[in-house]
């Protein structure tokens, strides 16, 4: 999770888990999956290995789908638009909204992690706000709970750039051009 790009036109978030992840949670499923598997071939168990090969396989298939979906959130001052690219590995879902339309992104407590421990993290997703609508709307901008400031850092990026872009509108509404001084 991390801002791409912010400049006066344009902020790009992206909300990803890093690729050690991934490695880190499925390569042991695979490799030692992979080496059960070939041992009951070895073994003579082609049956078994077939069906002990295609078990692993799947669940490896379906964690890596949940764990590779991404978020490439665009706010573009040129455009007048947000949009929203939610990736995984078997889709591509693309959400665009009116930029003034947007109101602000604000963070949502989920759960605590640990139980009835003493040691319980909370989580937070992040939400862009529409207010067009009554009541406001509230569009997760992804699927994952983020621990720690993360999705706060996230939200007071996107509010920011927007307090900014509507600071650089005229009265009516248009962008202001900076013509450098001169009349």
């Amino acid at each position: 999770m991390k801002v791409v790009n912010n400049s006066e036109q344009e902020l790009e978030i992206l909300v990803e888990l890093p690729r050690f992840i991934l490695w880190f949670m499925l390569g042991p499923i695979g490799g030692f999956g992979a080496l059960f598997t070939l041992a009951l071939f070895l073994g003579g168990e082609i049956i078994n290995g077939l069906v002990s090969g295609s078990i692993i396989a799947v669940v490896v298939l379906v964690g890596r789908y949940f764990l590779t979906q991404r978020t490439h959130l665009r706010l573009s001052a040129a455009d007048h638009k947000v949009q929203m690219i939610k990736t995984s590995m078997l889709e591509r879902k693309v959400f665009e909204f009116d930029l003034d339309q947007l109101d602000g992104a604000d963070v949502e407590l989920n759960r605590n992690h640990g139980g009835d421990k003493g040691n319980s993290r909370p989580t937070s997703g992040l939400n862009l706000l529409f207010s067009n609508t009554r009541p406001v709307t509230r569009v997760p901008v992804s699927n994952w709970s983020i621990s720690g400031d993360g999705a706060g850092m996230l939200a007071d990026a996107i509010n920011d750039w927007l307090r900014r872009y509507r600071e650089g509108k005229d009265s009516v509404g248009n962008q202001r051009q900076d013509t450098g001084g001169q009349a």
